[in-house]
């Protein structure tokens, strides 16, 4: 579906929070078009203490705003605030292994392959293997 350039102004992102400080904290960035939200990506921080250092990234985005560069732009915004924060080293998300398009998405972003669960999920009765992948966002020392 593509979008003239009328339209693609109107799109906008928006973001909601809580505390870094509070276990399980949340980043939420929002994709808009006019009112209706039509994608969104979360950065949830860690339930416990010894694993604060990594952050879970989930992501989607309606048909119709995919292969736009909305993703990108997502995953831009959320990688730089990531990376200006001190207790951030680590991005980890999953990605079905039947959906090659995101998953080219975030290896382009420099996400790498730590490994792949058969079978993770069953959705409608059909197995789904779950590849894990991450991004160092820390200070390079």
């Amino acid at each position: 579906m593509e979008r003239n350039r009328q339209e693609v102004q109107k799109v906008s992102l928006r973001r909601w929070s809580t505390p870094l400080e509070q276990r399980g904290w949340r980043r939420t960035w929002g994709l808009f078009d006019g009112e209706r939200i039509v994608g969104s990506l979360q950065l949830t921080g860690s339930e416990l203490a010894a694993s604060s250092h990594r952050v879970d990234l989930g992501m989607g985005l309606l048909l119709g705003y995919r292969g736009q560069g909305w993703g990108s732009r997502l995953l831009r915004t959320a990688i730089d605030w990531a990376r200006e924060q001190d207790g951030v080293i680590w991005i980890d998300l999953g990605v079905f292994h039947d959906n090659p398009g995101a998953r080219r998405l975030y290896e382009k972003h420099g996400f790498t392959l730590q490994g792949e669960v058969e079978d993770q999920f069953r959705v409608d009765g059909v197995s789904l293997t779950n590849a894990h992948l991450s991004l160092w966002v820390g200070a390079v020392t």
